[in-house]
């Protein structure tokens, strides 16, 4: 079952943040090694701050430019457990505009859900860059996470404070 990925999420007390009047980020996709980490990176950045953005020149510097049946999974899969809306999301685009949704139906509101997210890349392409561009989302919207700094070993404690 070469690339496909499936995702169970329950989610607990999140709060959700209504997106009105957040300005739309331009993201120039041929920047830095030009390839699928940027789209990768930036789009999951643009869920966990609930940022809309647009990226334009997708893949610019490699020999088949825009998005591949691995970024486009990974992009639908981000969008569907972010409740996003996406235009550009198909084979070969190189522009795609992503505006993160709120996974609860009334802004502000606190919620408990459980659901399944499915996505099949459809070719040999790599779970782990499903991985990449969701895992970062549902950490920070779904993970409870505490940490007590209050420790008696002082080298751990400077590498967690650092």
């Amino acid at each position: 079952m070469d690339g496909v990925l499936d995702y169970h999420v329950h989610q607990k007390g999140c709060k959700m943040q209504d997106q009105a009047g957040k300005a739309n980020k331009n993201i120039d996709g041929s920047e830095g090694e030009g390839g699928g980490q940027v789209i990768r990176t930036n789009m999951a950045l643009s869920a966990i701050f609930d940022l809309p953005i647009t990226i334009f020149n997708i893949r610019a510097k490699r020999s088949k430019p825009g998005l591949a049946a691995q970024h486009l999974a990974g992009l639908n899969l981000l969008k569907d457990i972010s409740n996003g809306e996406m235009q550009g999301n198909s084979i070969g685009s190189t522009v795609v505009s992503f505006t993160p949704g709120t996974t609860s139906a009334s802004a502000g509101g606190t919620i408990q859900t459980s659901k399944t997210f499915t996505s099949n890349v459809g070719t040999a392409g790599s779970c782990t860059l499903l991985i990449q561009v969701t895992l970062p989302y549902l950490i920070h919207k779904f993970l409870n996470l505490n940490l007590n700094l209050n420790m008696d070993i002082p080298q751990e404690r400077s590498i967690l404070q650092s």
